[in-house]
């Protein structure tokens, strides 16, 4: 075998056995910081939270923040943090729209519930 191959091979292995490192450890992590999270903002901001994170954005945001770190590109990760911090304030003022909209309906909102 050549030594490129065998390199290959190891850096293969290693991917493997890291990926599934990841996992172990993203799933631990869930499983203590999900009731730590819990008992610090309530369930009500933790739906938020999770409502707000279920959209991929914090993930992309890595994705492709490390790909521009890798590659020394600055330019592009202030592009990438002004990007993401319109598309945050977008949906901020979506939620609070609708927040207002609701807080001034709130008597017919909830007048046949009880």
């Amino acid at each position: 075998m050549s030594k490129k191959r065998i390199v290959s091979c190891q850096q293969r292995r290693r991917g493997i056995v890291l990926g599934y490192v990841n996992i172990v450890v993203k799933n631990v992590v869930d499983l203590l910081y999900t009731p730590m999270l819990l008992s610090f903002v309530g369930r009500g901001v933790y739906g938020v939270f999770q409502t707000a994170n279920s959209f991929g954005f914090s993930g992309a945001y890595v994705r492709y923040y490390m790909q521009r770190r890798a590659k020394g590109d600055e330019a592009g990760i202030r592009r990438l943090n002004g990007m993401y911090l319109l598309l945050y304030l977008g949906i901020d003022a979506i939620a609070i729209t609708l927040g207002l909209l609701a807080a001034t309906r709130v008597e017919a909102v909830f007048s046949g519930m009880l």
